[in-house]
């Protein structure tokens, strides 16, 4: 029973973690004189109960470059681990003051995991080192430039990661904007959820390489396995949270964006290698892969708008199928009511 009851605590935790006290004394501002009450002073901002400079200062003065004061990077961090989908929402729905900035907090873990990266395995990077040479054979320019920009893919799994979850913008949008939660979500409040689950991915990435560079064998068979399904069940966790669907609600629309956005990747990337060897090359054959590279989008195009199309079909369908539910629902208790009425 009290494993039931601190499992409620925390699910209520989740949903409302915050609370906020004003301070009822009287205060008189350090910095203008302004006597007032409350936490903050009206005329300047400055916090009411401000000491004197200790080392707890300097050590937070220091943190603070960081992004590690209070409430701040760690605490968004651990925010995002425990209740990501839940802390998205306070965010866009407005409270802003519960995260540290997200645009910022990505810069820093991206910067993190490149000082990881570098420190727990300078070895492979260096090893792997992709070098361009430049002939004269078309064909296999082309070559070169897809069998470079494939072995930075596999070696560099997680920026790969980051772009796709870039591209999950529209396609989130889309699937997800009409939801219990977070309903009618705008493509620019879609671009900070994915900000934020790009500073998840990045998260799991340097715990990832942190224990790598203890354990190498994790990258390998069931500990690189582990470590991809640990990503999916995050991903999920937070669109499950933050737009309030049910378990395969949520699964089957989180599928159709990746997919969508999977193959928003696959065109853009072989578009784009097409339009550089069309750069690097200056005989007239190079003219029929500019053309490929504006026509080679269209069918995955076409796919994608068909999937978003037949989703949103079905999604619209079963609103419909839940709004008729609530109408009979709605006529049974108001004939309840009038023979219950008619009967006293």
């Amino acid at each position: 029973m009290r494993i039931k009851q601190r499992l409620e605590h925390y699910r209520q935790w989740q949903r409302e973690p915050f609370s906020y006290t004003r301070d009822s004394a009287t205060h008189k501002c350090n910095n203008c004189g302004e006597e007032f009450q409350g936490n903050y002073c009206p005329t300047c901002s400055q916090r009411a109960r401000l000491g004197r400079i200790t080392w707890k200062s300097v050590w937070l003065g220091f943190m603070e470059l960081w992004g590690m004061h209070t409430r701040s990077m760690p605490y968004s961090l651990l925010q995002l681990l425990l209740r990501p989908g839940y802390f998205i929402g306070d965010y866009i729905t407005g409270h802003r003051q519960v995260s540290f900035p997200p645009m910022k907090m990505l810069v820093i873990m991206g910067l993190l995991v490149l000082i990881v990266n570098n420190l727990a395995d300078h070895e492979a990077a260096t090893q792997h080192a992709v070098q361009m040479t430049v002939d004269d054979d078309f064909e296999g320019r082309l070559k070169l430039l897809v069998e470079n920009a494939t072995t930075w893919l596999g070696q560099h799994k997680d920026w790969g990661a980051l772009m796709m979850l870039s591209l999950l913008i529209w396609p989130t949008w889309s699937l997800f904007r009409l939801s219990p939660r977070c309903d009618h979500h705008t493509l620019p409040e879609g671009f900070f959820i994915q900000v934020f689950n790009s500073v998840q991915l990045l998260l799991l990435v340097l715990a990832h390489n942190s224990i790598a560079a203890i354990l190498p064998s994790i990258r390998n068979g069931i500990g690189s396995g582990i470590y991809l399904t640990i990503i999916v069940v995050q991903l999920y966790r937070t669109y499950k949270q933050l737009f309030g669907h049910s378990h395969w609600g949520t699964v089957w629309r989180m599928v159709v964006a990746v997919t969508v956005a999977f193959l928003l990747m696959f065109a853009v990337f072989l578009s784009a290698v097409c339009f550089l060897v069309y750069l690097l090359h200056d005989s007239p054959q190079g003219y029929e892969y500019l053309l490929a590279g504006l026509l080679f989008p269209l069918p995955q195009l076409a796919v994608i708008l068909l999937l978003l199309a037949v989703s949103n079909a079905c999604i619209k369908h079963q609103l419909k199928k839940e709004a008729k539910n609530r109408e009979k629902q709605d006529e049974q208790h108001q004939v309840a009511n009038q023979e219950s009425e008619t009967s006293q």
